[in-house]
Parts: structure tokens; C-alpha cells; sequence
């Protein structure tokens, strides 16, 4: 009986890592978009040659932290790519 609860268990919470692990690629899909979105925004609106390298800067951050999840945003933007999305 011990045996079985245990398994219980470690089913149990097997299972809430994995749904935890696919609402947070659910959430970096999002966030991605929600952030492309912006910077799309804020490149059509550039004022001033200050503005615009502090948007390149600012970028090139949002590339670094989101180029680990590449396969994902890859299946996330299909047909398109991460990476064609970024040369965009």
C-alpha cells in the first residue's frame, strides 16, 4: 500500500511539473509576441538618432533573452521563423 501511494505521489506531481513547464511555454510565446509587438510600434515611431540606438540596444537585449527559446518560438510563429522574425 505504501508502494502504490507513493506512486500516487510521484504521478501527481510529475504531472503539475509538466503542466507548470507548458503554461510557461505558453506564457514566453505570449510575452514574445506582446514585446515584438512594442518594438514594431516603437521602431515606426524612432524621433531622434539618440532614440533609436537606445531601441537597438534595447532589442538586441530582447534577442539575447529570447534566442534560448528558439525551437519553441519557432513552432509558436510557424510558418515564419524566430530568427526571420528578428531580421524583420
Amino acid at each position: 500500500q505504501t508502494t502504490i501511494f507513493i506512486a500516487v505521489i510521484i504521478g501527481l506531481f510529475t504531472s503539475t511539473l509538466y503542466a507548470q513547464e507548458a503554461q510557461s511555454d505558453y506564457e514566453i510565446q505570449q510575452t514574445f509576441k506582446e514585446q515584438y509587438a512594442d518594438y514594431e510600434q516603437q521602431v515606426e515611431n524612432v524621433s531622434s538618432p539618440d532614440s533609436a540606438e537606445k531601441l537597438i540596444k534595447s532589442i538586441k537585449q530582447f534577442d539575447q533573452n529570447y534566442s534560448e527559446h528558439k525551437e519553441l518560438l519557432d513552432k509558436a510563429l510557424y510558418p515564419d521563423t524566430y530568427e526571420e522574425q528578428m531580421e524583420n
